[in-house]
């Protein structure tokens, strides 16, 4: 007696892919990637958004190196989000190279397991804080909303980073100039990181200095021109109760005290 094997007419059960010859394995149905979902990107765009960053990289789930360029749609870059407390603009500069990752986290139509009161719902996706100031949440009852880029985009991409914009968070400065519309006292750096990363930085490679006390650059300031000190890159209340990074202040030389005459 023969036994005729059951015909199946669902492809999707109990039916092994195609077997391959030449290998001796059978064919993926599907490209998936290489996994885990982690690149490495490279900052390509002049940090001008608050919440991520224009990046270039291999694109693990494509298989493909996407890259960026300004006005070209073939090479259209990838958004990635920054750390929810790196976010204020100027954090990071063009060609530093960081890890990313793909986050997850619920959906509406999946539970995560986690209380329903929690409103952090947005898949594959870093979310961002729905309040004033952005960075991180205020509060357990704020809600983490979805995250879109400046083209309607939704941000799948978190970038990796531990330290504050790839460097340190102290410099020491000599203040050589004050700006009478702005009020801004500007220095030139005498010192900086180990990396050589400095956040922040005015195009002329000077930065702005922020005193939050306001007992640190309140003399007159033809007194503080060519004074030193050191600064700390730190999240300052700015306008409208909005957090932003700045060169904070945190000491100053005495000035020169001429000496008595005999």
């Amino acid at each position: 007696m023969t036994f005729r094997k059951r015909r199946q007419p669902t492809p999707d059960f109990k039916l092994p892919p195609p077997f391959q010859p030449i290998t001796g394995e059978r064919a993926a149905l599907r490209e998936d990637g290489v996994y885990p979902y982690c690149a490495m990107v490279q900052i390509a765009a002049e940090d001008t958004y608050r919440d991520y960053v224009v990046c270039r990289g291999f694109d693990t789930r494509l298989r493909k190196f996407v890259d960026y360029e300004a006005g070209n749609a073939d090479k259209p870059g990838i958004s990635v989000a920054k750390p929810f407390g790196k976010r204020a603009i100027g954090t990071y500069e063009v060609a530093q190279v960081y890890p990313a990752m793909l986050p997850i986290q619920g959906t509406e139509d999946y539970t995560p397991p986690s209380p329903v009161a929690v409103d952090w719902r947005v898949g594959q996706n870093p979310g961002t804080a729905d309040n004033e100031g952005g960075g991180h949440p205020d509060a357990l009852t704020d809600s983490i909303i979805k995250l879109v880029d400046h083209n309607g985009k939704y941000v799948q991409w978190l970038l990796l980073d531990a330290a504050g914009g790839g460097g340190g968070d102290t410099v020491h400065f000599e203040i050589d100039e004050y700006d009478e519309y702005s009020g801004m006292f500007y220095a030139v750096l005498t010192s900086i990181p180990a990396d050589g990363v400095v956040p922040g930085l005015e195009p002329d490679g000077r930065i702005a200095l922020v005193d939050v006390d306001g007992c640190l650059l309140d003399e007159p300031p033809e007194e503080l021109i060519g004074r030193r000190g050191h600064a700390h890159w730190q999240r300052v209340l700015g306008d409208y109760d909005e957090y932003t990074l700045a060169w904070v202040v945190g000491g100053l030389c005495c000035p020169e005290v001429e000496p008595l005459a005999e």
